[in-house]
């Protein structure tokens, strides 16, 4: 015999419209109340008609994240923390995968338009308020991650790029290196910016002169990473350490290093930016600054969802700490 709504209110001895709030994470319920209907729908095996409830409440309990590359170890970190927080809210996820396209990004606010979506979660958004407001009659419920949308007031979580950067130079220098070079990623990037003036400030806060001979610059691929420690290990003076943008560079340059005869850290230190499960691996241990990631996509998911049930969002702006990663390479 199938259970229905009507069986659980029984249960739980609360209304019908109760259990429907309570399924449609209603802020308008009572935590213990919530709870109680909760355990009575475990208790009856019961499962929500999700496309009914759709169709009755104009939504397609489907969300959409866009991240540059869905197919990168480095990001099914967010994936994994946007799908927790999704499940918990009985949604579901389309992955979409761009970098550079604006194309494939206005074609997830279209979904929106068609009713597909019912919000959005983008990193490095490249398209402007102004594309989305003609496609729309009506707010998108939409977060990015990395930088915010321009001409558009949205929420937005962020990572500090700055601050680890700085921890990462300020560490190398504590170990006594004042020849500290810097591998780039793609120079207009808003993390890419971040992280360079982190450099430039940790320097300047210890008296230590910079030397534009030492920014190289690459293009966050591991194969910049190898062509920018070739041209750093001509300069002279040759710089002691290194500080890569990100983990991929700081690999491809510690490939240069040891082809060059040189040993990591004895004659260059390097310390990369990220944490990619592959650090841990590396020859010796890559050094780096961690992002929270996971932390990232549920922060992320959690304030998408509090848009689409038209809860205020007290913090539209949260920026995430990161953490230096001792290991062995500086």
């Amino acid at each position: 015999m199938t259970v229905t709504i009507y069986d659980v209110a029984k249960e739980a001895k609360v209304s019908i419209s109760t259990v429907s709030r309570v399924i449609n994470n209603s802020p308008l319920v009572k935590e213990e109340t919530r709870q109680r209907v909760k355990k009575v729908m475990q208790k009856l095996n019961y499962r929500p008609n999700v496309m009914a409830r759709g169709l009755m409440l104009k939504k397609s309990h489907t969300i959409a994240l866009i991240l540059p590359n869905s197919h990168a170890p480095f990001f099914s970190e967010i994936i994994g923390g946007v799908e927790q927080v999704a499940s918990n809210y009985g949604y579901n996820i389309i992955i979409g995968s761009d970098y550079r396209e604006k194309k494939k990004q206005l074609s997830f606010v279209t979904f929106f338009a068609e009713g597909r979506i019912d919000g959005l979660i983008i990193m490095f958004p490249r398209f402007v308020g102004k594309d989305i407001q003609t496609l729309l009659n009506q707010p998108l419920p939409l977060v990015s991650l990395g930088s915010q949308v321009p001409g558009l007031d949205t929420s937005c979580v962020l990572i500090d790029n700055f601050g680890g950067a700085y921890e990462a130079v300020q560490f190398l220098i504590n170990k006594g290196h004042k020849r500290i070079a810097f591998i780039s990623g793609i120079f207009h990037t808003k993390d890419n910016t971040e992280r360079l003036q982190g450099y430039k400030a940790a320097l300047k806060d210890h008296g230590i002169n910079l030397r534009p001979h030492y920014i190289a610059r690459g293009d966050f691929l591991e194969e910049s990473g190898r062509k920018t420690m070739a041209e750093l290990l001509k300069v002279n003076p040759r710089p002691t350490a290194v500080f890569a943008a990100n983990d991929n560079m700081a690999i491809g340059a510690m490939d240069i290093i040891k082809k060059s005869g040189l040993k990591i850290p004895d004659d260059i230190a390097i310390v990369g930016f990220d944490d990619i499960p592959l650090a841990a691996y590396t020859q010796p241990p890559l050094t780096t600054v961690r992002q929270p990631m996971l932390e990232m996509g549920k922060v992320a998911a959690e304030k998408l969802f509090k848009n689409i049930n038209n809860i205020p969002d007290n913090q539209k702006i949260i920026t995430l700490k990161t953490d230096l990663i001792i290991r062995k390479s500086a």
